[in-house]
This record gives structure tokens, sequence and C-alpha cells, in this order.
């Protein structure tokens, strides 16, 4: 059991599978945390966005909205007068 790990530290080949396996370690790891990040950066920009199409789509509602109402407030206004 104890010639094992000495064999590791020891032998060039032990080494470099021990390189090998902690770079595919790091790289596992570090594809982890940027799919987690940009899953993450994703969601934020999506509120962002969503925050201010509705705020976007509100405006212009409002705007037409605004328009409709002061359009048929003149016809109304207009009808009374001619009468």
């Amino acid at each position: 059991m104890l010639f094992f790990p000495v064999c590791l530290f020891v032998c060039p080949a032990g080494r470099q599978a021990g390189r090998q396996a902690g770079r595919q370690a790091g790289r596992q790891a570090g594809r982890q945390a940027g799919r987690q990040a940009g899953r993450q950066a994703g969601r934020l920009a999506g509120r962002q966005a969503g925050r201010q199409a509705g705020r976007q789509t509100g405006r212009q509602t409002g705007r037409q909205t605004d328009r409709q109402t002061e359009r048929q407030t003149d016809r109304q206004t207009d009808r009374q007068t001619v009468h």
C-alpha cells in the first residue's frame, strides 16, 4: 500500500498520468463553471430584456390608448357641437 504513492511520485509516467488527470479534471470543472455562469448570465439578461420590452409595450399601449380616447372625445364633442 505504501509503495503505490511513492511510485506515483517517483515514476515519470505516474507524474504524467497525474498531470493529465489534473488537467482533465480542471477542464471539466472549468466547463461546468462556464456553463453555469452562462446560464446565470442568460437568465439575468432575459429578465432585463423582458422588463425593457414590457416597459416599451406598456408605453406604446398607453400612447395608443390616449390617442384613441382623444379621438373619441373629439368626435363626441364634434357631434354635440353640430346638434
